[in-house]
């Protein structure tokens, strides 16, 4: 027989068109579906396998830092704003096609993550260490980058302000934009 833990692992929070703000959200499950606004005064940390549905109509907000973690997985189709984005220990975030991220302070990537950037994202500084796949337009005040890999599909863009590559692979597709106004590096591959 399973106990009451098992069962509440199993559940999908869906959050409709109203508005839900939280402090400190405390959410077990397998999926969370965003239909409208959630904002959350303070941290969020979505970890253990946890997959978030941030749909086209749903505004997702953190005052503080959001930590993607444990094999958990971000689809954002509408607008998420963070102060500070943490990925880390297999965690994925997916911007898509028509979505909005905006980082408000630093984004955080680590080894064995990925962001699949294919919406519009604007991010105050990044570190990264895992792999970005850019499909559209980023902007990216502050770059570094230690061991990460980046992929650029034809057209899309970075406008990066400082940035620092050490390690680095690079592959850019035809047609690729990349602007910046100061730029290190050792070690890169393109």
């Amino acid at each position: 027989s399973r106990g009451l833990g098992d069962v509440y692992k199993r559940q999908v929070y869906v959050f409709a068109d109203g508005k839900l703000s939280v402090g400190k959200p405390n959410v077990s499950g397998k999926c969370i579906v965003n239909n409208g606004t959630l904002t959350v005064d303070g941290s969020l940390d979505m970890n253990s396998g946890l997959t978030v549905y941030n749909t086209a109509t749903g505004v997702l907000t953190v005052t503080d830092e959001m930590k993607v973690s444990n094999s958990a997985r971000i689809y954002n189709d509408g607008a998420v704003t963070v102060d500070d984005l943490k990925i880390n220990s297999d965690g994925e975030f997916h911007n898509c096609e028509n979505a909005l991220l905006v980082v408000n302070d630093e984004c955080e990537l680590e080894r064995n993550t990925a962001i699949y950037q294919r919406g519009r994202a604007s991010i105050e500084e990044m570190t990264a260490r895992g792999t970005i796949w850019v499909n559209c337009h980023t902007s990216v005040n502050e770059l570094e980058a230690q061991g990460a890999e980046f992929n650029f599909s034809a057209n899309a863009g970075l406008d990066a302000g400082r940035v620092e590559f050490n390690n680095t692979n690079v592959s850019m597709a035809s047609g690729v934009i990349f602007t910046m106004e100061a730029v290190s590096y050792t070690h890169l591959r393109a």
